[in-house]
């Protein structure tokens, strides 16, 4: 997180590959993009509930579409919303 962190931001892509994201770092993710960028998260499988919680809040991501039987999946930021 120390890297990203420091990246400046208004991405119109991030794709996120590894162990299912944590929260903290989705909602930095949700941060570095612009409003209507995409997030790409592979390993959805493995996510926790709170993960889980974070990308089905309709507030902040509107779902894009998957592959993998789900276990990748892509998501539009939605407008600033409050934390």
């Amino acid at each position: 997180m120390a890297v990203t962190d420091r990246l400046p931001g208004n991405y119109d892509l991030v794709f996120f590959d590894g162990f299912a994201p944590e929260v903290r770092i989705l909602r930095l993710l949700h941060k570095k993009l612009r409003d209507g960028g995409l997030l790409v998260c592979a390993n959805l499988s493995f996510a926790h509930e709170d993960g889980e919680a974070e990308l089905n809040d309709v507030a902040r991501w509107r779902p894009a579409g998957s592959i993998e039987g789900g276990g990748t999946r892509a998501f539009v930021k939605n407008a600033q919303a409050a934390m």
